[in-house]
């Protein structure tokens, strides 16, 4: 008993050090986990600190008005001329091609041929179908005579009737078939481009020819809103070209649409009479210039406050000195300044330069007015 006591209190004298140690270990992790926590408190604080200072600096910015003016320069749209007539002639027919009449850049008449598939089936079948329909008309008529000498019912004499129905129908069908065989010009044009060759096995559906009409030109714009109820049909346009800059030619407006797009544009179609003198052709970048009957006043801002792009224009109005982006609708651009039809008022204050800093709500000051 004696010697168990004696070994429990040697073990006690040995714990009694190690103790010590681990207490004073984790006391001092303690410390050092505490002072890294402030150490990022601080960083943190320095972070913030230093966005609320950046947040509160003012960027400096030059700043317009939004303004009424008194335009009397014409309006201007461009585009890209377009053929008249541009269309596929696809085939109707199967078979193969046994004569190529026509090729890639002739120019054909409406109703001239261009192309014969072979078409001895579709003969027999109209002879076949003709000789039917003739039978039955024969047939129609001997019953409508012996039913005058009561020899034969009125129920047979419909039949006979029916009979010749049948039979024309099916000899339309027949002569339709034959006259797919035969290709020809829906319209006068030039044959812009070919798809087959002769002996070339065809199928419907099959594109052959594309016929290109360019006697008359046609010159889609977009006009906006504030100038769309100038734009009457037959009034005459002013059409310039960049392949022949002393030129002007005078086309047309033959239609404005009911309706505006998603950029409140309205499309106005110029129909231009190619000149035979001076041919032009299809695709050719155009400008149509419109000429003003009166001096209107607009809405006017500076070119240089366009933010994004003329399809998606925004601008950032200045309010109590913060810049706020909104967005706008545009009419006429000229080299200097642009028409807002909707989005701004007259005496807005608008940034003209250091968009580039700026996202909305951002605060402005301005360093010119």
């Amino acid at each position: 008993m004696s010697t168990a006591m004696n070994n429990q209190a040697t073990t006690e004298k040995k714990g009694g050090p190690m103790k010590k140690i681990i207490w004073i270990g984790a006391i001092t992790a303690l410390i050092v986990l505490a002072g890294f926590k402030l150490n990022a408190n601080k960083e943190e604080m320095k972070a913030v600190a230093a966005l609320s200072e950046k947040m509160s600096e003012s960027i400096p910015v030059d700043l317009g008005t939004a303004r009424m003016e008194v335009l009397k320069d014409s309006y201007t749209a461009s585009g890209s001329l377009e053929a008249a007539v541009d269309i596929s002639i696809v085939s109707e027919a199967q078979g193969i091609i046994t004569r190529l009449l026509h090729k890639k850049g002739d120019h054909v008449r409406q109703g001239d041929l261009l192309a014969q598939v072979e078409s001895g089936a579709q003969q027999a079948d109209v002879l076949a179908m003709r000789n039917q329909f003739e039978k039955a008309e024969a047939d129609l008529k001997r019953a409508k005579n012996m039913a005058a000498g009561g020899a034969m019912t009125a129920q047979q004499v419909e039949q006979a009737e029916l009979a010749v129905r049948n039979g024309e129908a099916q000899l339309k069908a027949a002569e339709d078939r034959l006259r797919k065989t035969s290709i020809k010009a829906p319209v006068s044009g030039y044959i812009n481009d070919d798809h087959v060759q002769q002996g070339s096995y065809i199928s419907p559906g099959m594109e052959l020819f594309q016929l290109v009409d360019i006697s008359t030109l046609k010159l889609n714009v977009k006009v906006p809103e504030s100038r769309v109820l100038e734009m009457t049909k037959g009034k005459p346009v002013a059409i310039t070209l960049k392949v022949l800059p002393s030129a002007t030619f005078t086309g047309t407006i033959s239609n404005v649409s009911m309706k505006a797009d998603e950029a409140l544009k309205y499309n106005t179609e110029i129909e231009l009479k190619n000149p035979k003198d001076s041919p032009l052709k299809a695709g050719m970048y155009a400008v149509a210039t419109f000429q003003e009957s009166t001096a209107q006043e607009y809405l006017v801002v500076d070119r240089s406050a366009l933010v994004g792009s003329v399809k998606a224009p925004q601008v950032y109005v200045v309010q109590d000195d913060i810049a706020r982006l909104r967005d706008v609708v545009i009419g006429q651009v000229t080299a200097d300044k642009m028409v807002v039809e909707s989005g701004l008022e007259a005496g807005d204050s608008v940034v003209l330069s250091g968009q580039i800093n700026l996202t909305d709500s951002t605060r402005i000051k301005a360093i010119a007015q």
